[in-house]
């Protein structure tokens, strides 16, 4: 029972990465007039789904546990000690507000409140614990990856094949890119897609799809 809860647990964790790396950079709505809230709205959306899933996982293997000082036995490793330090952090941080209801849901638009980091965390730990799943993630990523770029490239050639800046005055399209929004999320976008991409060309066996 153990076992089939762990495989069930590593299913959904791998389809919540490919969500993340596959889909979430291609999640557009109205351009870039909400691109933000759609965004997150898709991230909370899947990762608390990802919770909702885990803690009831959690409950079952808790129930059918026949050991439960072995089951409450956590091994933490170095990074989690860090998690665990920013998890307080923002706690504290949180508390020592005076902006109570923006320190917990985030400033309008961007949402990085208290919610969001715990969420962080716990997506740390899910997918830290699970098992490898491979390179269809990488995959996955460079696909998307590669299509951010080349929609980015035509926009800076003057081409907008989406429509992306509609309703968007000349002076402000420059700080705005692809299907991440902001030239900045762009930018940190990429710090993590190029790396990826990056790791299955110089990993994957096959050169010739690494370099594609």
């Amino acid at each position: 029972m153990k076992d089939r809860i762990k495989d069930i647990q590593n299913i959904l964790i791998k389809i919540y990465t490919l969500l993340i790396f596959g889909l979430l950079p291609l999640v557009v709505h109205k351009g870039y007039h909400d691109m933000g809230d759609i965004k997150f709205a898709f991230f909370r959306g899947a990762s608390v789904l990802l919770f909702d899933a885990i803690i009831i996982l959690f409950v079952i293997s808790f129930i059918k546990s026949s050991d439960l000082k072995t089951f409450f036995k956590i091994r933490l490793r170095t990074a989690d000690y860090f998690a665990i330090c920013f998890l307080v952090f923002s706690f504290i941080s949180f508390l020592r507000s005076s902006y109570k209801e923006d320190a917990l849901w985030g400033f309008e638009s961007w949402n990085m409140g208290l919610l969001s980091q715990l969420l962080f965390v716990f997506i740390f730990f899910c997918v830290s614990r699970s098992d490898d799943a491979g390179d269809i993630v990488f995959y996955v990523s460079g696909v998307a990856g590669t299509i951010v770029s080349v929609i980015a490239i035509l926009q800076r050639f003057g081409f907008d094949p989406f429509g992306f800046y509609r309703g968007i005055e000349d002076v402000y399209r420059h700080e705005f890119l692809s299907t991440i929004g902001q030239k900045t999320w762009f930018s940190s976008y990429l710090m993590i897609a190029i790396p990826m991409s990056l790791h299955l060309f110089a990993t994957v066996k096959n050169k010739t799809i690494g370099a594609l």
